[in-house]
């Protein structure tokens, strides 16, 4: 360490000079977590579970205090006009590292870009990529995006960490495109991009790879394109093993409009996949199938009068039980992995179920790569399209209407209903039909009486419910799922820069459900009967402060109360105060 030390003084005044001829930028975003946390509840004390005593709790800790610095130190530099170098280091530390100790360093984040002679684009090392959500998108996230302003900044942080704003997966490899001329199109674009998702061992698990290629073409009010994303094995880096494995997605689309004065845009995607094992003992012949999507959209955000800032979209899709494609039905949370804040409980500390306030502050429970096969989910916060919109073995309609309207008092709306169901029954003849109602608004109050300071409320509420008839000659009974989840609050700046909050979660999953057992090559084995009767409630209030837009310091205190109707032994209150100190520059 006193090495890196000396080497940055060394450095010190050659940056600055860089600095100051625009050459070097500096960037960075840093935070400081304290919190102490309090668990009380049935899950301390003896009680009985399916009839059999059980022993309280007496091996987890009552009270925790703990806490986390980190600063992400990033710079910039631009060698000349055409190339720019990022690179970003990470330094944390724990509250327990008195006098340095506990201090670790890594690199986060390292690549370099530019342009080969004005024409070609490039990025090499760490990558950013998406493309449409039927063939590379990270979009299954399990609570929405509509998050109350309270638990935003947790939110925003976990995106940050995890690189995965905007739907795109974090990669590492090389990207390039370019545009081509042509007398037949407004513009042509073609991109091609490889990555590495798995390193080999050397002996048996060869290199895995992601590879994707595009066309995109506009002409006049249309545009349209090709995409290839394939996930597959190299598997001559493996010495012991010829087995590997490749997924294949392709999709065409086409979108715009039949006048250029008309509100309505047009557009549609079709694809097909393709799934293949060389080499592996039990492995399936190759399979493939396909999805299509078809969707109108009508935006007035430019009107006046009573349609000013609406705008509808209608839906259809179809995708086909046996289309795969892990770029798009990647899941981004890992339901078996164990939170950073209390993960284990019991006395046979076993892993704690991740509830709301996990998935909204712990990065560690996000997983960053790829995977081959269909992933398990939580029906308990996503049952009808747990792979997004990607989802297989699903045919469906949705509308959907949004008002935008941010100088007024009711400032924004948006509403969903999705009615989907199953194109082949699993494990029996009958489908699963599905319903999704997603709703959200914001309320600026202040605007209705004439306040100097914001108000603002937040309500998001999303809601399934699925349905299937049941053989009791099957081992299949019924299906009968209902999930519910809410997010609501208000912020209140009732002096300048300082704003009171307060919100509240609620999570309702009941019903039965049966959840698909796939073998290693994503072929169904089994069904395990799902039953809950789960209650999350979060209740949460704080003060904020804000120093500039992007630096802030929070104190809060929140509630967590889980009950489990099923396991009501392992019922518990967890209660936890919080300070945060966040920047960004």
């Amino acid at each position: 360490m006193g090495r890196l030390v000396g080497t940055l003084v060394g450095l010190a005044p050659w940056l600055m000079l860089q600095a100051q001829q625009d050459r070097i930028v500096f960037t960075g975003a840093g935070r400081m977590w304290m919190h102490h946390d309090r668990v009380s509840g049935a899950l301390l004390e003896d009680g009985t579970l399916n009839g059999t005593l059980v022993a309280g709790d007496t091996v987890t800790p009552r009270r925790v205090m703990a806490g986390t610095a980190l600063f992400d130190f990033g710079v910039v530099a631009r060698p000349d006009r055409a190339t720019e170098i990022v690179a970003v280091t990470r330094v944390t530390s724990t509250l327990d590292g008195f006098w340095g100790q506990g201090v670790g360093f890594q690199v986060r984040e390292l690549y370099a870009r530019g342009v080969i002679r004005g024409k070609i684009r490039y990025r090499v090392g760490d990558l950013d990529l998406r493309l449409t959500p039927y063939t590379l998108w990270n979009g299954n996230g399990d609570l929405g995006n509509r998050i109350p302003d309270l638990w935003r900044v947790w939110s925003d942080w976990v995106d940050y960490d995890r690189f995965q704003r905007d739907g795109h997966w974090r990669q590492q490899g090389l990207d390039v495109d370019a545009a081509l001329a042509s007398r037949w199109f407004d513009e042509i674009t073609v991109r091609g991009a490889l990555t590495k998702q798995r390193a080999t061992d050397y002996f048996f698990q060869p290199d895995r790879l992601l590879g994707l290629g595009t066309l995109e073409m506009r002409r006049g009010r249309w545009n349209g394109g090709y995409r290839m994303v394939s996930l597959f094995d190299v598997a001559p880096t493996a010495q012991f093993s010829t087995a590997a494995a490749r997924s294949t997605a392709h999709s065409v689309d086409l979108r715009g409009k039949l006048k250029a004065e008309s509100r309505w845009t047009w557009g549609g995607e079709a694809g097909w996949s393709g799934t293949e094992f060389v080499d592996m003992e039990g492995a399936p012949e190759p399979g493939r199938d396909g999805f299509a999507e078809v969707w109108g959209r009508w935006d007035a955000a430019d009107s006046t009068g009573f349609w000013r800032g609406v705008s509808a979209t209608v839906e259809a899709r179809r995708v086909g039980t046996g289309y795969r494609s892990p770029g798009a039905q990647s899941r981004r949370t890992d339901w078996g992995a164990s939170s950073g804040t209390w993960g284990f409980y019991t006395n046979q500390e076993r892993v704690r179920p991740l509830t709301t306030v996990d998935l909204l502050q712990d990065p560690g429970v996000y997983r960053p790569t790829l995977s081959m096969g269909l992933q398990a989910y939580n029906p308990a916060f996503r049952n009808a399209l747990p792979y997004g919109a990607a989802t297989p073995n699903r045919q469906g309609l949705a509308v959907a209407m949004r008002r935008d309207r941010p100088e007024e008092a009711w400032s924004f709306a948006e509403l969903r209903l999705d009615l989907t169901t199953e194109l082949a029954g699993q494990g029996i003849a009958t489908h699963r039909n599905m319903g999704v109602l997603d709703g959200y608004t914001r309320l600026r109050l202040d605007r209705w009486y004439g306040g100097q300071r914001p108000f603002s409320w937040d309500l998001h509420l999303h809601a399934e419910r699925t349905d299937r008839a049941g053989l009791a000659d099957t081992g299949l009974g019924a299906v009968d799922w209902r999930q519910a989840w809410f997010a609501g609050g208000f912020q209140w700046q009732f002096q300048r820069d300082l704003s009171l909050q307060c919100s509240l979660l609620s999570l309702r999953a009941q019903g039965t459900e049966y959840l698909a057992v796939r073998d290693p090559f994503d072929r169904i084995v089994d069904y395990r009967r799902h039953e809950a009767d789960l209650r999350e409630r979060v209740l949460a209030t704080g003060l904020s402060y804000r120093f500039t837009d992007s630096i802030r310091l929070d104190l809060q205190y929140r509630a967590l109360f889980r009950n489990d109707a099923l396991l009501a032994a392992y019922d518990y209150q967890w209660s936890q105060w919080n300070f945060l100190y966040t920047l960004y520059f």
